[in-house]
């Protein structure tokens, strides 16, 4: 009876992250990477690192990233915080850098070379297939 009471009474959750919220997730990751501080991130807050990144790389925002879109990346990153990064925001947040990082340098080279090339999006950040190149960059770095 107490579940059913709890289901009767539960508060509707949110399907969007509305633009002033995600304003507010931007401001405070701009601050986390000032600080280099990701401990107290939330999902939002790596949905506003990968906008930032975009704009950075590209020089325009991700504009599909609309706010159901980015209640789903937040989902996202929430499970690939929980499945591939043991939950811990610092080590997600490392990724996240390597993935911007690694695509000015390409974005750089393609405007440079006057070629296209495939543009990373939410899904691509916060999906699973820049992980191994990521633990290859990684291991790489090792035996350097």
């Amino acid at each position: 009876m107490a579940r059913v009471d709890r289901m009767i009474n539960k508060k509707p959750r949110a399907k969007v992250i509305s633009d002033s919220t995600f304003a507010q997730r931007q401001r405070e990751a701009a601050v986390m990477v000032a600080s280099g501080d990701w401990t107290e991130a939330r999902p939002g807050h790596f949905v506003a690192l990968y906008a930032m990144g975009h704009a950075k790389a590209y020089g325009v925002p991700p504009l599909e990233l609309t706010p159901p879109a980015r209640m789903g990346a937040a989902a996202m990153v929430a499970k690939l915080l929980r499945d591939s990064f043991g939950g811990e925001p610092q080590r997600l947040y490392a990724f996240v850098r390597w993935v911007w990082t690694r695509e000015r340098e390409r974005e750089e080279w393609r405007r440079a070379n006057n070629r296209e090339g495939r543009r990373v999006s939410w899904q691509l950040q916060f999906g699973k297939l820049f992980l191994t190149d990521y633990a290859l960059a990684i291991e790489r770095a090792k035996t350097r």
